[in-house]
């Protein structure tokens, strides 16, 4: 029987701290995160028929945890992520004395007794021992263990939170009623940000070519020059919200903060290519904008392109003079 050294029908809480923030998780992986746990507990033994040498780490809620179908010791950590799973074992310290080594150990939680239960290597006992009897202290340690799968998305998993509050998960006991158990519960939060694109390409020169001075008067936008931004390892295929507003803006316009022409600026729009052909829509400079996945142009693998467009515009007709433009300007890309 499990106990604590006073009562061998102790209920003995294991409470496994798990908080962790900006974790950061792909698919098809093993051992995103591990916590453990050791917890103090008792041996207990006395000889009655009723009595059971058998431990088993069972799960106390299957609907919430469902077991992954493909691992008889995985648990779904939330069922609005899938393919995060957590396993939980028990490594209960070897018994001497009347019980004697363990057949296998560790446990698991789980709802499958090849994997969730064990007996003591072997088993003495005393007629006359009907009463109750402390035989040792011992230690539980416990191994949470997450990993993913293949159905895992890490953009569909960006920004939630799973066991933000105290959930009890599991319990070791005897298969009979008789003594005490193990409540296991697990404290986060554990807060997940996205794995995101694992690289893009940091600097890009736009050259905007030569123009005159009448032909800013005369046209809305000159020198239309596309250029990209390439994106790589974009799991998912996740939306990206764009941000210029870092730098200096104007009417629109990024303004010439390091060339000598007076009264111009430059624009910025995105490309939809759909059907073969390219679309342009305005960028505004102003504010954080999420693109759509569409825009980003993925392919199989996760990488994708951020086609953009840049041209030269009119800020301030009346300040309007020659000269040359150059604006280092920063665009930022992060997950809605």
């Amino acid at each position: 029987m499990i106990g604590n050294t006073s009562d061998q029908n102790a209920t003995i809480d294991a409470d496994i701290n798990i908080a962790a923030s900006g974790q950061s998780y792909l698919p098809s992986t093993a051992d995103v995160l591990v916590k453990t746990n050791s917890t103090g507990i008792s041996y207990w033994g006395k000889n009655e028929n009723k009595q059971s040498i058998k431990v088993i780490f069972t799960r106390v809620d299957n609907v919430s945890y469902p077991m992954d179908p493909n691992n008889n010791k995985g648990s779904l950590v939330d069922k609005s992520i899938p393919g995060l799973y957590f396993t939980l074992a028990a490594n209960l310290t070897p018994p001497a004395g009347y019980w004697t080594g363990w057949e296998k150990m560790p446990i698991y939680m789980s709802n499958d007794s090849s994997v969730n239960q064990t007996e003591p290597a072997s088993v003495w006992g005393c007629a006359n021992n009907s009463s109750a009897q402390l035989l040792m202290n011992a230690t539980a340690t416990f191994t949470l263990t997450f990993y993913t799968t293949a159905e895992f998305d890490p953009a569909q998993a960006a920004g939630k939170q799973v066991f933000a509050t105290r959930q009890k998960v599991g319990e070791v006991t005897n298969s009979s009623t008789a003594g005490g158990q193990i409540d296991v519960y697990l404290n986060g939060p554990v807060t997940i940000t996205t794995a995101g694109c694992g690289a893009f390409k940091a600097e890009e020169v736009v050259n905007l070519g030569q123009t005159t001075v009448e032909d800013l008067y005369a046209w809305d936008t000159v020198n239309e020059t596309p250029f990209s931004i390439k994106l790589q390892n974009c799991y998912g295929n996740p939306s990206l919200v764009i941000n210029l507003s870092s730098n200096q803006v104007k009417d629109n316009k990024l303004v010439n903060t390091s060339g000598s022409a007076k009264g111009v600026g430059v624009g910025l729009g995105y490309i939809l290519t759909s059907s073969g052909a390219d679309y342009l829509s305005g960028l505004d400079l102003t504010k954080a904008v999420t693109l759509d996945s569409r825009y980003l142009n993925y392919d199989a693998s996760g990488n994708g392109t951020l086609n953009l467009s840049a041209h030269l515009a009119i800020i301030e007709r009346s300040a309007l003079t020659g000269g040359t433009v150059n604006i280092p300007t920063v665009i930022t890309l992060t997950h809605p």
